[in-house]
């Protein structure tokens, strides 16, 4: 990336890191799957969209508020779509881009990436908030 754009935009220089975060030593297949509610899922799901949202715009989880739109944070489409990527590699969610750009709330994207991944066994139908 150009200097201009690393001065322009910071966050981008950690999207890359998303999807090969060394760190992400949680199996998220494996907690899906023992999933007791599809509450219990919708609350992994929120866990890990604001875990990935923070590493990658360098926000504290705690200041990251779920009630609020994820364009609300100037979430590029760039990095919108390697969310999406990975939801669909790591979580076996399939979710479009404008399902996560215009989604009313971080909440909203978990309940929708519950009710699509594959590894949650536990379907409900998701309440409409």
């Amino acid at each position: 990336m150009p200097l201009v754009g690393l001065i322009l935009y910071p966050g981008l220089v950690r999207i890359a890191t998303i999807s090969t975060d060394s760190a992400d030593s949680v199996d998220y297949p494996a907690e899906l799957r023992k999933a007791s509610s599809f509450d219990d899922a919708k609350e992994l799901m929120l866990t890990v969209i604001v875990a990935k949202l923070s590493k990658a715009l360098d926000v504290p989880c705690q200041d990251i508020d779920t009630s609020r739109s994820i364009h609300a944070y100037c979430v590029v489409s760039l990095l919108a779509v390697e969310l999406r990527n990975w939801f669909a590699r790591a979580l076996q969610a399939d979710i479009a881009v404008f399902d996560i750009m215009g989604a009313e709330s971080i909440t909203a994207v978990s309940i929708l990436l519950a009710a699509r991944s594959s590894f949650v066994y536990v379907k409900e139908e998701p309440s409409e908030n």
